[in-house]
C-alpha cells in the first residue's frame, strides 16, 4: 500500500470542523484587523470597497492581463496554424522561428530596448557554452559565469546605454517611460534556461564520448515530462535557433513555471501530446480564469495582507499586534503569496497546455498539504525545486552529501532572488529547520510508523510547526527582514506567547494537515493524480 495514515472518515469528520473554524476565525480577525486601521497601499475598488493595491507586481500584471489574454489568443492561433501547414521534418524548425519572432516581440513590449541588452547576454553565454562544451571545467566555468553575472546584475542594477556612451543615455529615458518590467528583474528566470540548455548539451556530448549512446525514441503518450526532461537530443538540435526559441518561448517567457530545454524540445518537434485531452486542459483554463482570479480579488478586497506587511508606512500596525494577530498576519501574508504566484503560474501553464506543451504545475498542493519542510519547497516552485535537483543538487553529489548540498542549494536559491542580507538570513532559517527535520525522516521514514494510531497525529504537530515557522520566515525573508526579527525577539518571545504558538500549531493548523493526509492517503489507493 505504501505511506498510508489509516485515517478514518470519522475523524475527518470531525477534524473538518476544527480547520475550518480556525481558518474562517483567522481571515475574519484579519480581516478586521485591516479594516481597523487607515491601511496605506489601498485604494477604492469594487463597489467602493477598499483593495490591497500595494504590490507592484501583480499590480503590473492585472492592469496588463486583458492585454495578455488577447496576446494569446493570436500567439496560440499562429502556432496552430503552423502545425497544420508543417509536416514532421519541418514543423520543428518552423515553431523555432515562429517562437523566436513572437517572443522577441512579446519581450520588446514588455522591456523596450532592454531587450538589446537581454540578447547581447544570452549570446554571450551561448559562445561561451558553445566554445567551452568539451572543456573539463565547463559545469564549473558555467556556474562561476553565471555567479558574476548574478551579481554584477544587482549591484549595477543592471546596464544601461550609458554605459556604452552618453549619446546613447535617451534610449535609457525612453527604455525607463515605456517599459512594464525592468530587463534585469526578468533575467534571472532567463538565466535558468541558459543553464538548462549548457548543461543539457554537455551531458548529451558527454555521454556520446564515453560510448553511452542510446537510441532516442519519439515521444509517446506514456511518457511523462520527468521522461522527457532525461530524454537527450540529437547533438544537431542544440543550436543557436533551438536555444533562442527555448529561451523566448512567450507561454513561459516572463513568469514560467521553468521547464529543460530537453523537455521542451522533444515536445517542439512532435506532434504534440499535451493538449490531447481537450476536456481536462479546458477545466485548468476555466479554473485558472475565472474561479481563482475571481477568488482572489475577494481575498484582497476583504483584507490587505501584503500592504500591512511589507510596507513600512504600515509597520505601526504590525507592530502593535498582539502574538496570535501577528501570526495571523504572517500567515494570512502567506496565504496572499501562495495565491499570486499560483494565479501567475497557472495562466502562463494553461497558455503552454494549449499550444500542446506540457510543464510542471507549481503549486500542486496547499500550504496545509505539506507535512515537512522539503515537501513544502518542492510543491511551492515546483519547476523550480525540479530545476534545482537536475542541475545543482544531483551534480553536487544528491543525498549522499544531502546535509551540505541544502545550504549550497538555498544559498543559491536566496542570491538568485536578490543578493540581500535579508534572503541570506532566510536561506539560514530554512536550512536550519531542515537539518532536524532530516534527522526525524531518516528515523521516521519506515512503513511500520504508518500502522501506529499516534503517528499521523505526531506528523500533524510537526507539520503545525512547520507552517508556523514558514510564515514566519517568509514575513522575514521577503517583507520585513531582520527588524521583524529584533521585533519578534524583543516583545514575543516569552512563555504565554510559546504557548499560544504551540497551540495554534496543534489545533489549527495540525487538522488542516490531517485533512491533507487525507488527500494524499486517497491518492495513493485510487492512485489517481490529477494532471493539470
Amino acid at each position: 500500500m505504501g505511506k498510508d495514515f489509516n485515517i478514518s472518515k470519522q475523524l475527518i469528520y470531525t477534524l473538518i470542523s476544527t480547520a475550518v473554524i480556525g481558518e474562517i476565525a483567522s481571515i475574519i480577525r484579519f480581516c478586521y484587523i485591516s479594516k481597523s486601521y487607515h491601511v496605506i497601499g489601498t485604494s477604492k475598488s469594487w463597489f467602493g470597497i477598499m483593495k490591497d493595491t500595494s504590490d507592484y507586481q501583480w499590480n503590473a500584471y492585472q492592469q496588463n492581463l486583458w492585454t495578455i489574454m488577447l496576446f494569446q489568443f493570436f500567439c496560440l492561433l499562429g502556432s496552430f496554424i503552423i502545425k497544420k501547414i508543417s509536416n514532421n521534418q519541418t514543423q520543428l524548425k518552423n515553431l523555432q522561428y515562429f517562437n523566436i519572432i513572437i517572443g522577441m516581440m512579446f519581450s520588446f513590449v514588455a522591456m523596450s530596448f532592454g531587450v538589446i541588452f537581454q540578447f547581447v547576454v544570452l549570446m554571450i553565454f551561448y559562445i561561451l557554452q558553445k566554445y567551452l562544451i568539451n572543456f573539463k571545467y565547463f559545469v564549473l566555468s558555467l556556474w562561476t559565469f553565471v555567479m558574476v553575472f548574478l551579481y554584477l546584475n544587482e549591484i549595477l542594477d543592471g546596464f544601461n546605454f550609458k554605459m556604452v556612451s552618453n549619446h546613447l543615455e535617451i534610449l535609457d529615458q525612453i527604455q525607463k517611460e515605456q517599459q512594464q518590467i525592468q530587463w534585469h528583474r526578468l533575467f534571472n528566470l532567463v538565466l535558468l534556461r541558459i543553464i538548462s540548455f549548457s548543461l543539457d548539451h554537455y551531458w548529451a556530448v558527454q555521454e556520446i564520448e564515453k560510448n553511452q549512446i542510446k537510441h532516442i525514441s519519439a515521444l509517446n503518450s506514456e511518457q511523462n515530462y520527468q521522461d522527457l526532461v532525461k530524454q537527450r537530443q540529437e547533438l544537431p538540435e542544440y543550436n543557436l535557433f533551438a536555444y533562442l526559441a527555448y529561451i523566448y518561448y512567450a507561454p513561459l517567457f516572463i513568469t514560467g513555471p521553468t521547464v529543460t530545454f530537453n523537455a521542451f524540445n522533444a515536445q517542439l518537434k512532435q506532434k504534440q501530446q499535451a493538449n490531447k485531452n481537450i476536456k481536462d486542459v479546458i477545466i485548468y483554463v476555466l479554473r485558472v480564469y475565472i474561479l481563482n482570479l475571481l477568488t482572489f480579488e475577494i481575498f484582497l478586497h476583504i483584507c490587505y495582507p501584503n500592504a500591512i506587511s511589507n510596507l513600512k508606512e504600515n509597520n505601526h500596525i504590525w507592530q502593535s499586534l498582539s502574538f496570535y494577530d501577528f501570526h495571523v498576519m504572517s500567515f494570512v501574508n502567506l496565504i496572499f503569496i501562495w495565491y499570486k504566484f499560483m494565479i501567475i503560474w497557472r495562466i502562463s501553464r494553461a497558455w503552454a497546455l494549449i499550444d500542446g506543451i506540457d510543464v510542471p504545475e507549481n503549486m500542486n498542493r496547499c500550504i496545509y498539504n505539506n507535512y515537512n519542510f522539503s515537501g513544502f519547497w518542492r510543491s511551492w516552485h515546483r519547476s523550480f525545486n525540479q530545476w534545482l535537483i537536475r542541475y545543482l543538487y544531483i551534480p553536487l553529489g544528491g543525498s549522499k552529501y544531502k546535509a551540505l548540498n541544502i545550504w549550497i542549494v538555498f544559498l543559491f536559491v536566496a542570491f538568485w532572488h536578490d543578493f540581500k542580507a535579508d534572503l541570506f538570513f532566510w536561506a539560514l532559517l530554512i536550512c536550519l529547520a531542515l537539518l532536524p527535520e532530516m534527522a526525524a525522516m531518516y528515523f521516521f521514514n519506515k512503513e511500520k510508523y504508518y500502522d501506529y494510531w499516534w503517528f499521523k497525529y505526531v506528523v500533524a504537530v510537526a507539520a503545525g510547526f512547520q507552517i508556523e515557522v514558514m510564515s514566519l520566515a517568509n514575513f522575514i525573508g521577503f517583507g520585513q527582514g531582520k527588524d521583524c526579527l529584533n521585533h519578534i525577539y524583543e516583545k514575543y518571545f516569552n512563555l504565554d506567547c510559546m504557548i499560544i504558538f504551540i497551540l495554534v500549531a496543534i489545533f489549527r493548523n495540525g487538522s488542516g494537515v490531517i485533512l491533507g493526509l487525507y488527500v494524499r492517503q486517497k491518492e495513493e489507493r485510487t492512485k489517481k493524480i490529477k494532471k493539470y
